[in-house]
């Protein structure tokens, strides 16, 4: 249990600092694989229906994680551009499906299309990953330089964030039947022009102007994200993994003489590095995570006020400690709320509905409560207005309380204890009270 004299100076390294050994690492082993893979590039191995589908399914199942992982990650990182990037690799896992069902040897015989369909939906896969990655990197700045200028809408704020981990399912429905959409709407076009298609991807390989469609797209990715690593670092700098992977599927399938050779095996390596990439780091980043927001979860009845059950003045510092390394790793400040009632045991269950469960409620006075935000939860006064409006309507809360509430920030990265940041943030929010809000 951490005590008010715990130090919460931490040296947490940056994302980008982190994963760039890695990175050239990886890249180091893909570019050697590739080299001595062309001494025996049209060497032929013995041909496995059983193989493909274990690969298409692999991959398929990363692309799919690796959505999921985003939309979760959307507590940490409030960009839009995660949700982009969350439907990019949802409709990338979707058509991975459709084109390891519709391969040679894998797809049921009474499939009359042929290999163009593969070929199709390989194009669909690739081309959605080159722009989406793209996307994301263009909103993602944009996403920074608004919120530098204190431009962002405050109703695309406050949505986004308020999502958690278990919001996450909720939040991806609408890129989920986006990229269902555009699926099937590819996949009718397919079946109602299958010669046209069969014209386009009828030969062994991709046409050349495919090719240097999809070599330019990973290139252009792979120059935007080293271009500028500024937001969420650790997602941009493995993506340039991801997209290096990718250049290397699209030169080696254009160049293999066919399935089940040595190049052929080396563009199936590189595909499945390049979806795997993201979830592998993603999760043990999630891991590092949890075991830096570990802790005190539940306080002892020394740390918890009597009348409300929240936690007292005590409690607060035990549990600020835990929350201020996960800020650190986060690389933000701790956000800090006051909530000043004359009703204090009326107040009480509206700020149980008002903030998160993973939020901190402690009382520090007879009429004053604090509220230490986990991060990526940290609502505007606007939105704490809006919020309590809507229960006064609602009957919900009555006005005699008299709420008022203010939201202040501090800096965990100073040489202070956990009682000393407590006491910072308690200050800045205090100075933002507003009047009451009820």
């Amino acid at each position: 249990m951490e005590t008010s004299s715990a130090r919460v100076v931490l040296t947490v390294p940056e994302p980008s600092e982190r994963g760039w050994a890695g990175l050239w690492g990886a890249f180091t082993v893909l570019v050697i694989a590739g080299a001595l893979s062309v001494f025996a590039w049209a060497q032929a191995g013995p041909e496995s229906s059983g193989f493909v589908a274990i690969i298409g399914a692999l991959t398929a199942v990363a692309y799919l994680a690796t959505a999921y992982l985003l939309s979760n990650r959307l507590v940490v990182s409030r960009s839009p551009a995660l949700v982009l990037l969350a439907a990019t690799y949802l409709l990338c896992g979707l058509t991975v499906g459709l084109h390891t069902m519709t391969y040679p040897g894998v797809a049921p015989e009474w499939w009359k299309y042929g290999p163009q369909a593969t070929r199709w939906f390989w194009l669909l896969w690739h081309g959605a990953a080159g722009l989406g990655i793209i996307g994301f990197v263009a909103l993602d700045d944009e996403w920074t330089h608004r919120q530098e200028r204190d431009e962002i809408d405050p109703g695309t704020r406050d949505v986004v964030a308020r999502v958690s981990l278990g919001d996450a399912g909720a939040f991806m429905r609408g890129p989920l039947i986006l990229a269902v959409t555009l699926l099937a709407g590819a996949t009718v076009w397919y079946w109602r022009e299958p010669q046209l298609f069969a014209r386009w991807f009828g030969a062994p390989t991709p046409a050349p102007g495919v090719v240097a469609f999809l070599l330019l797209l990973n290139l252009t990715a792979i120059a935007l994200l080293g271009f500028a690593l500024r937001r969420d670092n650790l997602i941009r700098t493995w993506l340039i993994l991801a997209s290096v992977a990718s250049l290397f599927d699209v030169a080696a399938m254009s160049w293999s003489a066919g399935p089940f050779t040595i190049g052929w095996y080396f563009s199936q390596a590189c595909e499945l590095v390049a979806a795997c990439v993201l979830p592998i780091v993603l999760v043990g980043d999630l891991r590092a995570r949890l075991c830096a927001a570990g802790g005190v979860t539940v306080l002892d009845v020394s740390l918890r006020d009597p009348e409300t059950g929240f936690a007292n003045q005590q409690g607060l510092v035990a549990r600020l400690g835990s929350i201020a390394r996960m800020a650190l790793r986060n690389d933000a400040p701790v956000a800090i709320a006051v909530a000043v009632a004359d009703q204090p045991a009326a107040a009480v269950p509206a700020l149980q509905r008002l903030f998160r469960a993973s939020d901190v409620i402690g009382r520090i006075g007879e009429r004053e409560f604090a509220v230490i935000l986990t991060p990526g939860s940290q609502p505007e006064l606007g939105w704490l207005r809006r919020r309590l409006d809507t229960e006064k309507k609602q009957g919900l809360l009555a006005p005699e309380v008299g709420l008022r509430i203010g939201v202040g920030l501090c800096d965990p990265s100073g040489p202070q204890s956990a009682e000393e940041l407590l006491d910072a943030g308690l200050d800045s929010a205090r100075a933002n009270l507003t009047p009451a809000l009820a």
